[in-house]
């Protein structure tokens, strides 16, 4: 267990805080600390699909210049024998 410091505050393992009572503290402490994960990875998941679309107009654009376009076929599954 940590031990407090002389002003009987704990300091907070996760964030700045010093708390009276850690136990109650990590409870939203940590939930906090997951909202902010959770908000990052939206951040990134964002940030790679404005990139993707960036990198689809730019394919787009370089497929126009030279009169040519994607053509994609569906993959066949077929069962054959052994």
């Amino acid at each position: 267990m940590t031990q407090p410091r002389e002003s009987g505050l704990y300091d907070c393992p996760h964030c700045t805080d010093a708390v009276v009572d850690l136990d109650e503290h990590l409870k939203t402490c940590t939930a906090r600390k997951q909202d902010e994960l959770a908000d990052a990875h939206r951040l990134i998941a964002e940030h790679e699909q404005q990139q993707t679309k960036a990198c689809l107009a730019e394919i787009e654009q370089v497929l126009a210049k030279y009169g040519r376009r994607l053509q994609i076929t569906q993959p066949q599954i077929s069962i054959v024998p052994t």
